[in-house]
């Protein structure tokens, strides 16, 4: 076999990355070395043998290994902070844990009520001090607590040798039997589900539907990982008041995948009751077993929108840290400079006249004739200006054009661009639009994947503005995403926000118009789709669920930096954060930045906020009040002339408004008294606020009322122009109030109570229009 040339050798090493990033638990091949420099690294040695190169020519190539290296400390195979003997045994238990059936599992010896490691492992005993190999020990150990082969109820005693040997093996038996009973039951069709009845055990379907997966699960390794996913579902069922005899039917929508990650796998990993790898494993076979479920006929569940896997557990917390004001510019800079250069690329070719004709008779390159104004020559008269690759070429003008290319050692995909061509739809090409998306917007990572073609309305049916259609990860279905509603106020929206949010979906409906053409009919609608150049996938139209594995890519194109001038940790969930702290920093209440981010409860604005590091804007806001504070204490301002008596309301006299009963007419609170329109010393008028004041009195007979102030409300904003008045705002913010309180609630009215004022709302008439078109 001849040895190869370095651009073979740099191919193979792309080739091998793209594969690592398509497949990530290839990595855990990869033996993990010591480097003076650098700590851990993969294995040179590895490297060599696996693309054939040797250490010089391998040498050649740091940027590529180093690439590798990011990938392995993305998916958590390296840890920087630990040293590369303690990751190299746990990457051997990694591989070890893996290659496991389940019968091997509850063959393993046992003592002490743990794995006994040392039998199995390499340099174990001398490891196993090391925190990172103590705590997958115990994660080990854990899933087998799960299994039932060791004793969750272990304590030391002379009889718990025979207690693991009787009653737990029983049980362990017991359960193994009961899986294989349902895995054996047919399941196509709805009417193949377990009928549920008062002796049928717990979420007995949701069973059934695992165990009809475990059919095309091959390692026993495997079916342990889906018995764990299920009883982690479970546990995510009950937590969310779902009763145990409820039909499969009604538990399967489109945002599952997205609740349970959301709201269970997330939180538990906060708490650390779940490892970041485990929550991973879980909603990967959540989500094959959802796939699963589309197969039933007449179930009437068919899709349902995918999320992001788990990443390690620095990113974790990150996901809920704005960048900071440096990270931001230079993130604006990146995005900016590569929409710009692919928006040149997609202009049409010119045409350069340059080189001649390079080939003999016999197709074979004319010596000294290899140049690449030749090339460029063959690309314009013979390619058709269409780019060719290697190993996926269909004639002898595409195999001598790239001999000449190879001959002249330049890299084919830079040279498609330096020609002014886009080499291919790529993630590398499409990647800046999804993160522009996310920076302005501040939708989440699945939601914006999830985005099709026709989600951009430039006038929405209701109120006749534009807006971005998506799916939130909640129950409630679509939500109606206002770009512009604020962007009077903030600085960073100004720039027309609508416009931008066109201006990304016409880019790249233009860009992906070839390779659409190719693409399956499940993801055909997409937005945002990519033709793939991995070795196993290469060539094959596909959806974006997640850019993940580039993130480190782009991070080290732009060279982007924290303000500790280490790598920025790039994620699209930190858009999200970051756009409401522009909100903060602009001074927008609470209540806009509800209606901004969608939130139908106010209280799931405030737990968002809660869990954000606004430590900065916090430090600032508080400096702000307290210097506020102190000089209205130095300056000694007069107090209200109002009467104590009115400013207590001593009587507690409940004053009657157009709304409701207000509590202290004469006493509204902060948001009132600074606006402009209150005048101090009289009572409160500003009628239209009255919703969102602390003082207002709500009783059920004012219900009807209230419905017929959100009918008018919407029939408003259907057919008149005051939305793009700032009366807008006042709108949106009652319409964002009256949602929350005729939603039945144990702190609000009933459904009884909602249901019948909504029925005598159709009597009841508010002058709501009329004085708005006065």
């Amino acid at each position: 076999m001849s040895r190869k040339n370095s651009s073979q050798i740099k191919a193979e090493l792309e080739s091998l990355l793209e594969s690592y990033r398509n497949e990530p638990k290839l990595l855990l091949n990869i033996p993990i070395t010591h480097s003076k420099k650098f700590g851990a690294v993969p294995s040179n040695k590895y490297l060599q043998e696996t693309v054939g190169a040797t250490q010089a020519q391998l040498l050649r190539y740091p940027e590529l290994i180093e690439l590798i290296r990011g990938l392995m400390i993305e998916y958590e195979v390296i840890l920087p902070e630990e040293i590369a003997s303690a990751l190299e045994i746990r990457r051997n238990m990694k591989v070890w844990w893996a290659s496991l059936s389940l019968e091997e599992k509850f063959e393993l010896k046992i003592f002490g009520n743990s794995i006994q490691f040392k039998n199995y492992i390499p340099n174990y005993r001398g490891g196993k001090n090391y925190k990172i190999v103590a705590a997958l020990s115990s994660e080990f150990n854990d899933e087998l607590l799960e299994l039932g082969i060791l004793d969750k109820n272990y304590v030391l005693s002379k009889d718990r040798a025979a207690l693991r040997d009787s009653n737990i093996q029983e049980r362990a038996q017991k359960k193994r039997d009961e899986w294989a009973y349902l895995s054996d039951l047919p399941l196509e069709d709805a009417g193949d589900l377990t009928q549920m009845t008062n002796n049928t055990e717990p979420y007995v379907q949701v069973r059934q539907l695992f165990a009809a997966k475990l059919k095309s699960v091959d390692s026993d390794s495997g079916i342990s990982n889906y018995k764990i996913a299920y009883k982690h579902f479970v546990d995510f069922l009950i937590e969310s008041s779902v009763p145990s005899d409820t039909p499969l039917e009604d538990i399967l929508e489109e945002f599952l995948l997205s609740r349970f990650r959301k709201n269970y796998i997330l939180p538990n990993i906060d708490n650390k009751n779940i490892a970041p790898s485990s929550a991973a494993t879980i909603i990967s076979c959540l989500r094959q077993t959802l796939k699963r479920a589309t197969q039933i006929k007449n179930l009437g569940f068919t899709t349902f929108y995918d999320v992001e896997g788990i990443e390690d557990v620095g990113r974790v917390t990150d996901m809920y840290r704005p960048y900071s004001l440096g990270e931001r510019k230079q993130i604006n800079d990146a995005l900016a400079s590569d929409i710009s250069q692919t928006k040149q690329l997609m202009e049409p070719y010119v045409y350069t006249g340059v080189g001649e004709y390079p080939l003999n008779s016999d197709y074979h390159v004319i010596p000294k004739k290899g140049t690449l104004d030749n090339a460029r020559f063959l690309f314009e008269n013979h390619l058709g200006c269409e780019p060719v690759f290697y190993g996926h070429t269909s004639s002898v003008f595409a195999d001598a054009f790239l001999r000449i290319i190879l001959s002249n050692d330049v890299e084919l995909h830079q040279l498609y661009k330096d020609w002014g061509v886009i080499p291919v739809v790529d993630r590398a090409l499409i990647a800046p639009f999804v993160l522009r998306l996310a920076q302005i917007t501040g939708i989440n990572s699945d939601s914006i994947c999830a985005l099709e073609i026709d989600d951009y309305l430039m006038h929405h049916k209701i109120t006749s503005r534009p807006c971005l259609t998506y799916w939130k990860e909640r129950s409630g279905g679509e939500k109606p995403y206002h770009l512009d509603i604020f962007k009077a106020e903030l600085q960073w929206l100004t720039v027309s926000q609508s416009k931008a949010v066109k201006d990304i979906f016409d880019t790249v409906i233009a860009l992906t118009k070839e390779i659409r053409k190719d693409a399956p009919a499940e993801i055909s609608k997409r937005l945002f789709i990519i033709k793939s150049t991995g070795r196993a996938t290469y060539g094959k139209v596909m959806a974006i669920e997640s850019l993940t594995s580039y993130f480190n890519n782009y991070v080290s194109k732009h060279s982007i930096v924290n303000d500790d001038g280490d790598p920025t940790q790039l994620n699209i969930a930190r858009f999200r954060p970051t756009f409401v702290s522009e909100l903060i920093e602009k001074d927008v209440s609470i209540r806009e930045i509800q209606l901004m981010l969608g939130h139908k409860y106010l209280s799931t604005t405030t737990n968002y906020l809660d869990r954000l590091d606004f430590s900065r804007v916090a430090r600032q806001k508080l400096y702000a009040a307290l210097k506020k504070i102190h000089t209205g204490a130095l300056a000694q301002k007069n107090k209200s002339k109002r009467p104590k008596r009115y400013l207590d309301n001593e009587d507690q006299v409940v004053f009657t408004t157009p709304l409701g009963g207000c509590a202290n007419i004469f006493d509204p609170p902060d948001f009132i008294r600074n606006s402009s329109a209150f005048v101090e010393g009289q009572a409160c008028s500003q009628y239209n606020k009255c919703l969102g004041c602390e003082n207002v009195m709500l009783i059920a007979s004012h219900i009807p009322e209230l419905f017929a102030m959100r009918r008018d409300y919407l029939l408003l904003m259907q057919n008149s122009r005051i939305m793009t008045t700032p009366y807008g705002v006042v709108i949106q913010e009652n319409l964002s109030l009256l949602e929350e309180i005729l939603t039945p609630g144990e702190d609000g009215f009933s459904k009884k109570e909602l249901d019948e004022g909504e029925r005598l709302s159709l009597f009841v008439e508010t002058n709501i229009i009329d004085s708005a078109g006065a």
